[in-house]
């Protein structure tokens, strides 16, 4: 039986919106809104840089230093181990993120009614437990700031982060033509 913890959207302005989404167990079919069954297709609009790169290893840095912080065992129990990058991760947290600005959206779901646990299962990735979170700001920092900055053992992008049963992590970081950055982290434990 899958679940599914959807937090609210959140948009304190136009450059500062995050949202997360977990899923405990891969879907076999997803419906759209009209009830049709449907299959997970994003073409990337805006193709990532050499420099949007090196933010992806930049976030994935401070994601493991958020999950290694030792003001944070509370929450992890010790168990949080660093997370692995994985690339097909990677390519779909940023397929998301170029997909969210071509359509102009900021969801989990996009306009089709597809989620990433789909997106995830059609890119022939096997999970076990996946979750996302999705950011927009200027700077990878202030991202992940706004990640992390939420009440404690909540299912919340924090407790996502910090979440000890995920084992890899892809992010997808893409400049928007504004120069907002979308950021798309795609976490993960792998079957």
């Amino acid at each position: 039986m899958r679940t599914r913890i959807l937090a609210a959207i959140t948009r304190a302005t136009a450059l500062a919106a995050v949202s997360v989404l977990v899923v405990a167990a891969p879907s076999e079919r997803i419906l759209n809104a009209a009830g049709n069954a449907t299959s997970a297709s994003i073409s990337p609009v805006y193709a990532s840089s050499a420099g949007t790169r090196e933010l992806e290893q930049e976030m994935f840095s401070m994601v493991n230093q958020d999950r290694l912080n030792p003001a944070n065992e509370a929450e992890t129990d010790g168990r949080a181990l660093p997370l692995v990058w994985d690339a097909r991760l990677a390519e779909a947290a940023r397929a998301r993120s170029e997909d969210m600005i071509a359509r102009n959206y900021f969801s989990h779901v996009d306009p089709n009614g597809m989620t990433p646990d789909v997106y995830l299962t059609a890119a022939g990735i096997h999970w076990q437990a996946m979750a996302e979170n999705i950011v927009i700001r200027s700077r990878v920092e202030r991202g992940e700031a706004a990640l992390m900055d939420e009440p404690r053992f909540q299912p919340d992008h924090r407790g996502t982060i910090l979440n000890p049963q995920f084992t890899h992590i892809g992010i997808g970081i893409v400049k928007a033509p504004d120069g907002e950055l979308y950021m798309t982290q795609e976490f993960a434990r792998l079957q």
